[in-house]
Order: C-alpha cells, then structure tokens, then sequence
C-alpha cells in the first residue's frame, strides 16, 4: 500500500498542486491552464518526466474530462446527474467510485475489490487529501482522478454560490 497527500497551492492561478507520498517527498506536480477555454492540468512525476495530461472536454450541462496517459491510454471522467450526491462515470478503466464525494471521502473499487481511499483533511489552510492506493499499479490513474474530482466538485459549488 502506498500513500499520497495532494496538496493545494493557496495562491495559484492555475490550480497546481504537489503530491508528496507518505515520507513527505515529491512523488508528482500537477500544473493547471490559466488562461485556456478548457481547463488541463499536466502531471509530471519526480523526475520531471510526463505521466498524464487531463483536459476538459466539451459538455453541455454536466463536466467531463479527458485523461490521456504518456502510454497513449485513454480514460473519460463524467460527472453524471443524479438527485442524491454527486456520481461519476469513468470510462476506460475498470474502476467505480463509492462514498460521500461531497465530504470528499470516497473509495475506488475495480471489481468489487478495494483499489484505493481518497480522504479529505480537515482543518488544513488548502485542500489536503490523503491517498491510500492498495494496489499501487493504479497510482498514476487515482492521484489524477483525485484531482479532476476535486476541481469539478469546487467548479460545482463556485457555480452554484455566483448564481
């Protein structure tokens, strides 16, 4: 089991974010547009070296986002209607999410077995999450999906609060 903390940047444009593991060094560093249509975030390992870019798609109503590996893999992040908390689709990966997204504290399971937690911290200046991947061949796919989840959910409550 491997565990990381995303945390947020408090003064940043473009919504970065370092991803440190469990001894507290840098395990990725995720770099979000600032001025762009459609919001990406690039993730680069310790290394510099890249991982995965996330862009958003075109959507209507409900978010949706692109996550491309450097491997070339293909996942799509849907947030899906629903009147009961928040759902979300993940297409590409075997992985469905259950738990209070709304708290921020939801599990990833892939057929049925337990694939990693994603928890908020509370009492934190930024969003702080901490990430327990139990299969750690998905850490790429779970700090991402973390992180577009995050940064929809904070899109959401923006949306609803200007309105």
């Amino acid at each position: 089991m491997k565990t990381f903390y995303i945390k947020e940047k408090m003064w940043s444009l473009g919504c970065d974010f370092k991803v440190e593991d469990e001894t507290g060094q840098l395990a990725y560093r995720v770099k979000g547009s600032v001025f762009q249509w459609f919001k990406t975030f690039t993730f680069t390992n310790h290394k510099g070296r890249n991982v995965a870019k996330l862009k958003q798609g075109l959507s209507l109503i409900l978010p949706k986002f692109n996550l491309t590996f450097a491997d070339g893999r293909q996942v799509m992040i849907k947030k899906n209607w629903s009147w009961f908390g928040a759902r979300y689709q993940i297409v590409g990966l075997d992985l469905s999410v259950e738990g209070d997204i709304w708290d921020k504290n939801y599990s990833l399971y892939k057929n049925g077995q337990l694939v990693a937690q994603i928890k908020q911290e509370w009492f934190k200046m930024t969003s702080t999450y901490q990430i327990k991947v139990h299969d750690e061949s998905y850490s790429d796919e779970v700090v991402a999906l973390a992180i577009v989840i995050d940064y929809i959910k904070e899109r959401t409550a923006y949306s609803a609060v200007s309105s």
